[in-house]
């Protein structure tokens, strides 16, 4: 049994100081991939910083791994670390295959610092080079329709479940359409629930199953 195997098993039974010497082993004598398989279980179960060692130790084997540097973004902007996360994130040139991802990232920290502009920019810059993405369609959405942007936000939501895209992030798409609806007065003072019984109507395959709540 690795060592990596041997800390999350402590780990989940709560011993936790044999955990921390099983995980000092493991940087020692693990495989790489051990080592990131670990950090991501340790990181779920909540041991962020120890998943952040952990990704460090990596990083110093492989310093031109850009996705190393965007997981070390992520974790120092969860221990509100924004200027570390920033100082990864512009490590990660355009012509990285990662670049995309890199641009997200930095769109959800400058959202949550409330530089919205910025964030849009970055949005609107991964969208560019990934146009088919989902999950960028989606970012977009969400940010206009948090920004109170409802026309541009129902676009996208449009364009998510006309493809078939009824759920992400645990989030109702059809929902939001219609909330966005309602208010850019589409439906005047009808409410949400006529908002979301036009959004069943359209003619989207899977979506005239759903019912209204």
């Amino acid at each position: 049994m690795s060592y990596s195997k041997t800390a999350l098993d402590q780990l989940e039974a709560g011993q936790i100081d044999d955990y921390k010497e099983s995980l000092e082993k493991a940087l020692a004598n693990d495989s790489d991939d051990m080592l990131y398989s670990l950090a991501e279980e340790v990181y779920s179960l909540g041991f962020s910083k120890d998943a952040s060692t952990i990704y460090e130790h990596l990083a110093q084997k492989y310093p031109e791994d850009d996705g190393l540097k965007i997981n070390l973004a992520e974790l120092a902007i969860d221990d509100d670390h924004d200027d570390q996360a920033l100082n990864y994130l512009s490590q990660v040139a355009p012509d990285s295959d990662e670049y995309v991802r890199s641009l997200m990232v930095a769109a959800d920290l400058y959202q949550t610092q409330g530089m919205f502009e910025i964030s849009e920019q970055k949005l609107l810059a991964a969208q560019k080079l990934a146009p088919d993405e989902d999950v960028i369609k989606f970012a977009l959405a969400e940010f206009y329709f948090t920004t109170r942007n409802y026309r541009k936000a129902i676009n996208l939501y449009l364009d998510l479940i006309k493809s078939g895209t009824l759920e992400m992030s645990a989030v109702n798409l059809v929902e939001r359409l219609g909330v966005s609806y309602a208010e850019i007065g589409k439906f005047g003072f009808t409410g949400l629930r006529s908002a979301i019984q036009f959004t069943l109507s359209l003619p989207c395959g899977r979506l005239c199953q759903l019912k209204t709540s």
